[in-house]
Order: structure tokens, then sequence, then C-alpha cells
């Protein structure tokens, strides 16, 4: 196979999950429906791979675009993540951050989470119809439409395809103007774990009553963005004031954080993770 032709794709990527194995390179994996691990710690390059999950095409003429966007993207990021696990401090540039959060988004829109509502978009006959008045107003034939559904149902890389830069560039957008940036590295032993979704979402106005049985609503309440980086280093997303919103000039914060703080992370990453969390240690996840 081609090294410009990647068909098992990563949707968890081997370097970044590197970040969160033992001294061995291997990583624990829970699976949270059945409360249980595997047998034996697993290579991070073993985890996480589908068969041409944003590949666009078929037969002969596939796409390997996207993929390669991530190859590269990765390629760039690696030295910084490294930085980020191996110096006892951190020394990160404006730019280095930034990098950060394009990463970031770029983790959070490649989750089996997004692919299966990709997945869902792309078969939904609500959407077909959407397709068809598109191209029946510019000017073309119902074969169009039925060409692109088609494309759309049997490539779920097409519809991916078709909203990543959108999404990149909106999410950054909005990270940049409304929230400050915190890189907090770990001072104690236990290391921070790492769910299926990439983050973990931390209400920081506590107003509500944590037994409440319905839904909390998200949107109405200030929330707390937090990336594990590896398992000493988390980068954390924390609103502004909203007359500082709206803006480039994001603050960057360089931070410590304690056991407690690490076992409060790793707390939500275990309640909010949809099916799988990895960690360099069985206990970080035992312990909750």
């Amino acid at each position: 196979m081609k090294n410009n032709e990647p068909k098992k794709q990563h949707t968890m990527p081997k370097m970044f999950l590197d970040g969160f194995a033992g001294d061995n390179g291997l990583v624990w994996r829970y699976h949270k429906q059945t409360n249980t691990f595997d047998k034996d710690m697993r290579n991070p390059k073993s985890i996480s791979r589908l068969l041409h999950a944003y590949t666009i095409g078929r037969g002969n003429k596939k796409n390997y675009k996207v993929e390669n966007v991530f190859r590269d993207f990765e390629t760039e990021i690696s030295p910084i993540l490294k930085k980020l696990l191996e110096d006892d401090g951190i020394n990160l540039t404006e730019s280095d951050v930034v990098s950060l959060l394009k990463f970031a988004i770029l983790l959070s829109h490649r989750s089996e989470l997004v692919l299966d509502l990709v997945k869902g978009v792309a078969n939904d006959k609500d959407t077909h119809e959407e397709i068809r008045k598109v191209i029946k107003t510019s000017g073309g034939r119902d074969e169009d439409a039925d060409l692109l559904i088609r494309e759309c149902m049997e490539t779920e890389g097409f519809v991916y395809a078709l909203t990543l830069g959108a999404f990149l560039d909106n999410r950054l957008n909005i990270w940049t103007k409304n929230f400050d940036i915190k890189i907090a590295k770990s001072t104690g032993d236990v290391p921070l774990i790492v769910n299926d979704t990439y983050m973990c979402l931390e209400p920081i106005d506590l107003s509500y009553k944590e037994n409440r049985s319905e839904d909390l609503d998200w949107s109405n309440m200030n929330v707390c963005i937090n990336f594990p980086l590896s398992k000493s280093c988390c980068m954390s997303l924390i609103p502004r004031s909203k007359n500082r919103q709206g803006n480039e000039d994001f603050q960057i914060i360089f931070d410590d954080m304690d056991e407690l703080r690490v076992f409060a992370l790793n707390r939500i990453s275990f309640i909010q993770a949809r099916a799988h969390i990895y960690s360099s240690e069985k206990s970080a996840i035992i312990d909750i």
C-alpha cells in the first residue's frame, strides 16, 4: 500500500495516544459499557483503526486528502506534544498554543461520535430532500442530485470532508474570541486519562443541583472545556467575562495542577466517555 493511500485510518491518532502510554509504550483500554479492561495493555497503533473512515470516493477513485491532512498536521504538532510530555516546565509560544487549539478541534471532529453523526446526516431523508432542492435551484438535474446523494450515502468521508474546513475555522474563531487558554502540568504521580471524545466539559456555574434528574442546559452555563494533552498535561479553555468577549486578545495561562485536580478531571472524563477510556495505569481508572 502506498504511503499516501492510508486505508486503515485512526480516529484516535497514535502520536496523541503515545502521550498517555506507560513506560512500556502501551496503554490500558477500558470499556465503559461492560466495565472491563482489555486483557492486556495495547499498542496505541492498534487502537481506533477504521477502514476508510475519512476516505472520499469508491473503487479506483479513492481520495485520501482528509487523512493526509491529518497526517501532515500530526507531524507538525508532534514536537509540541513531546515538549509538554518531557519538559518539567512549560515553554510554549503563542504560535504553539494556537497549533494546540487547532489540534484539539481536529481531534474532537474526528472522533467516532462525529463519524456516526455524519453517517446519520448522510442517510437522512430530509437531508436528501434539501440536496435535491439545492441542485434544482442551481439548474441541476434529478440525476445530478441522485449521484450526489449516492456519494454521500456510500462514502461518509465525502460529507465529512465538506464540513471539516468550515468546522475548523468556525470553532477556532469562537474559541480565540471567547476563551482564555490555560496549560497546566501535573505535579503528582496520578496520570491523566483520556476518553474517546478527547475532552471533558466542566460547569463552572455551580448554581445547579448535582442530583437534578433533568438534563443540564449547557447553553446557559459557563463551561470550561478541558483537553487532556498527555498523562501529565491538560489544556483548558476558560470562558472570559462578557466585556472581554468578541476579540482575539486571549490570555495564555501556565499553571500547575495537584493530584486532587487530576482526580477531578479524570472523574469528569470517565463520566463523559462514550465507550472507551485510555490510561497508562489501571489504577487511575479503577480509583475513580
